[in-house]
Order: C-alpha cells, then structure tokens, then sequence
C-alpha cells in the first residue's frame, strides 16, 4: 500500500495562509520545512504539505 507523499494547496495569499495554517501545523507536530517567495512547506515524517500563492486562484486578483 502507498504512502502519502505530499499535498499542495495554491493560495491567493500567501501570508494570510502562512497566519492562518503555521500555528496549527505547529501544533499537530508538523515541522517548517522550506521557504521560498511565493511558498512554504512543512514536513510530518515522510510527508510534506507545501501552500503556494498563485495570483490565478479563485480570489487572487488577476486571472491573466
């Protein structure tokens, strides 16, 4: 049986989400993993779950 890799939610914004989702993850042992302009992740074991803004997503501004 498969293990769950990771999972990649694309934001409007990301420091909202970075708010919002940081402290929770924090929480439930979840690890900051990576950092980049538009993104984060964070690791639990072999899993790791990575927000990205995208100025694409539903609410994110532009669409072009």
């Amino acid at each position: 049986m498969g293990t769950l890799h990771h999972v990649e939610v694309w934001v409007p914004d990301l420091a909202a989400t970075v708010r919002g989702w940081e402290w929770l993850l924090g929480e439930l042992g979840w690890a900051p993993f990576q950092a980049w302009p538009d993104g984060r992740s964070w690791r639990l074991g072999p899993t790791y779950l990575v927000v990205e803004e995208s100025r694409r997503s539903p609410g994110g501004g532009t669409t072009g």
